[in-house]
């Protein structure tokens, strides 16, 4: 009977922790309407009461209330006499901070959250639910809506800010050397290599409406920094470093290779491709950083037909295939993804 009896505290157990699990989205959402609201940012004088902060904000005491008192238990905010304050985690929020989530916070309260909601039709019929949801695959969708191709640049060049010190502290270069930012967005990642490495020159590619909003912010860099445009399926500039950050997961196996066999043609001898991306069921990673891992091998599911996280084996056979070979691979601490150094093979 004690037996039966623990059995079933167990399973009861099991029950409230998935439960948690399911309300999870909630707390998503309530993160996201703290950036919208722009909470973090009307605190960081100090506490606010409730009343004055809702004044501020444009919204009802009651319920913004109820939201900060959810986000309190999450460690965002901090309830003091005066009313709340933001914490070290809530500040993160803030569009001014170093890394800041507010522009994902931005993607994943609008089109690119909703897609969450059809996971489901997304694994009965393998169309991405971005696609059923909005009529277009996300790029075309993209090209037609600048507010949401702005707010995913900025999404990107915040995470950007998180993933350089780790790359500068594992890439090694070369005084003289060229780095070529393929799929570079709005050049974050390029200008904080050229930044920090006085003696690098370096080239912006992407889409010429891409690199025409992106020249203004690499400007300051002078004639070390160019920005070029074009079609990396078809060719991309010749340089010694060629980066992909986040590209690749965009693409199913046929174009990712196309990408790949571009870069390795542009590649100077003796040159090196990086190419940074979410690695599933790494081996030598925590669990944390598999966990993050899957997570987004899911999202690339949902918001692109086609895009998915891979494993280190199939990393492996896509980089053969365009004459490529693995020659290390680094985790990378602060963003859950890893470094893939390939050369020729």
């Amino acid at each position: 009977m004690e037996d039966a009896r623990i059995r079933m505290n167990e399973q009861l157990g099991h029950a409230v922790a998935l439960r948690r699990l399911l309300y999870g989205h909630l707390v998503s959402r309530a993160v996201c309407t703290a950036a919208e609201l722009r909470l973090p940012e009307l605190l960081a004088g100090g506490p606010l009461s409730v009343g004055e902060l809702a004044r501020r904000c444009g919204a009802a005491p009651e319920p913004l209330g109820r939201v900060l008192r959810l986000l309190e238990q999450y460690g965002l905010f901090s309830r003091c006499p005066e009313g709340y304050g933001r914490t070290a985690l809530g500040a993160a929020l803030a569009e001014d901070a170093p890394g800041s989530a507010r522009p994902t916070a931005m993607i994943l309260g609008a089109e690119f959250g909703d897609s969450f909601n059809a996971l489901t039709s997304t694994v009965r019929h393998g169309r991405a639910a971005f696609d059923e949801l909005h009529g277009l695959p996300l790029f075309d969708y993209l090209a037609k809506n600048s507010e949401a191709a702005g707010a995913l640049h900025a999404s990107q060049s915040s995470g950007i800010a998180l993933a350089a010190a780790d790359l500068l502290d594992v890439v090694e270069t070369e005084p003289g050397q060229t780095i070529v930012d393929v799929g570079g967005g709005h050049g974050s990642l390029l200008e904080a290599f050229l930044t920090a490495r006085t003696g690098l020159s370096g080239i912006l590619y992407d889409l010429p409406e891409v690199t025409l909003e992106a020249a203004d912010r690499l400007a300051g860099l002078g004639e070390r920094c160019a920005t070029i445009g074009g079609d990396f399926f078809v060719s991309v500039p010749e340089g010694d470093l060629h980066l992909l950050r986040y590209v690749l997961h965009d693409w199913d196996e046929h174009d990712a290779l196309a990408i790949l066999r571009s870069c390795r043609a542009a590649m100077r001898p003796g040159g090196r491709l990086l190419v940074v991306e979410h690695v599933l069921d790494l081996p030598e990673a925590d669990a944390e950083h598999n966990r993050v891992a899957a997570l987004f091998d899911v999202y690339m599911m949902l918001v692109t037909t086609g895009g998915r996280e891979r494993t280190l084996p199939e990393f492996e056979a896509l980089l053969a295939a365009a004459d490529l070979r693995l020659a290390r691979v680094v985790p990378l601490p602060t963003t859950g993804m890893s470094l893939l150094e390939a050369v020729s093979a």
